[in-house]
This record gives structure tokens, sequence and C-alpha cells, in this order.
């Protein structure tokens, strides 16, 4: 798996979320219903062990879309301008988050999990 998946993945989200939402309102709890319950949980149980500003960069730039600009403007206005960042740094943050969340999954049983999903 490469940190590129691991982007899909978190871009993923949203779509994966509806979908299983979808299932559950057309009472379909099948085995792909298991399987995005479980992928679901685990994307959300990575994000869980980054820092705040690691999970809340991949948030803003990957799951939420938001340019890099805009996730400056974001950050700034949440945490202050004096603890914002310069676009680098913030591409930074999210290239370690990026490689810990693939370690992670690299490490596990979770890679086959996501087979058809990537």
């Amino acid at each position: 798996m490469s940190e590129n998946d691991v982007k899909v993945l978190l871009k993923s989200i949203k779509k994966l979320k509806a979908k299983k939402e979808i299932l559950s309102c057309v009472k379909k709890e099948d085995d792909e219903y298991e399987k995005l319950s479980k992928i679901i949980y685990m994307i959300e149980s990575n994000l869980e062990i980054l820092n705040e500003s690691e999970r809340e960069v991949l948030q803003m730039h990957l799951i939420d879309e938001l340019t890099w600009e805009q996730v400056v403007i974001q950050y700034e206005k949440c945490h202050g301008k004096q603890n914002g960042y310069c676009k680098r740094t913030y591409e930074r943050i999210q290239r370690k988050a990026l490689k810990r969340i693939r370690e992670i999954i690299e490490n596990s049983e979770l890679e086959q999990l996501l087979v058809n999903y990537i």
C-alpha cells in the first residue's frame, strides 16, 4: 500500500459512509455492509492515533477537500494566525501522517480488507 492509496482511502470516506447508510436504509446489511463498517472504523481509528494537527490537516485537505490555501486560512482561523504554518509545513504534516497510517495498515491484516476499495 502506498501513501497515495491512503490518500484515496481518506478521500473516499464520505462516499463509504453514504453507501453504508444506504445499505442500512434498504435493510441490506450483508457482507458488503459489514466490510464497509470495518473499513470506516479502521479509517476513523487510524485518524485517532494521529496528533491533533495531523488529524486536522488530513480532515481539511483530503476528507473535506480544501485546497492548501484554504487549509492555511482555516487552520489560522481555528488556532490563531500566530499558530499557523506555511503551505509547505502543512504538506509535510500530511506526508508524515499518511506515512504513519500506511505503516499501521501494512503491519496489520487491514490491507487485505481494503483490496477492492482502493
